[in-house]
């Protein structure tokens, strides 16, 4: 009798876990395949996502720097240099205020822009080696379960097709809450 008991516990427990695979298998099967399209593919290499970042952290950096190096570049010399000279010249100052200004102020959102750039580039590196690990890792999840679900259904066509059981083949969680 206790023998009997525990065949039937034994064979609910290896269906139950059959049932089981099967269901992690069909969570897993859209998510494997959602990884392997396009838009979820890598935009660039890392090395290149690297020197991208660091090229606009660069840049970001020199155009922050840039208003300080006004004096030494032409282009904001000869501006500065005619703000001076606008009372002998007869020009408004505002005007060449407003201009000068105005030059520091979009060298300041260049910068500003540069860096923004720098962090979604980041962002998407990071975002690349998500994937990356996400991949390889349902990857490997849904061939072990495969494995398994193999080896189950070929103890279950070795065994359980012999069986008179019938009552410990449910389908349904209504007939399997019954019988635990």
């Amino acid at each position: 009798m206790i023998t009997k008991r525990l065949h039937d516990d034994l064979v609910l427990e290896f269906k139950e876990n059959k049932r089981m695979i099967y269901e992690q298998l069909e969570l897993l099967d859209p998510l494997g395949v959602a990884l392997l399209k396009p838009s979820a593919s890598k935009t660039a290499p890392k090395f290149i996502m690297i020197i991208i970042e660091i090229l606009m952290y660069v840049l970001a950096l020199g155009f922050f720097a840039l208003p300080f190096l006004f004096e030494y570049i032409y282009f904001f010399e000869f501006i500065e240099k005619l703000y001076n000279r606008t009372r002998s010249i007869g020009l408004n100052p505002g005007v060449i205020r407003y201009a000068y200004w105005g030059t520091i102020s979009l060298v300041v959102l260049f910068g500003v822009l540069f860096l923004i750039i720098a962090r979604l580039v980041h962002a998407i590196r990071l975002k690349n080696n998500t994937l990356q690990i996400a991949k390889q890792t349902v990857k490997t999840i849904v061939a072990t379960q495969l494995k398994r679900k193999a080896s189950m259904d070929a103890t279950d066509q070795r065994h359980f097709s012999e069986l008179p059981n019938d009552h410990l083949y449910f389908e349904d969680d209504k007939n399997a809450s019954t019988h635990a």
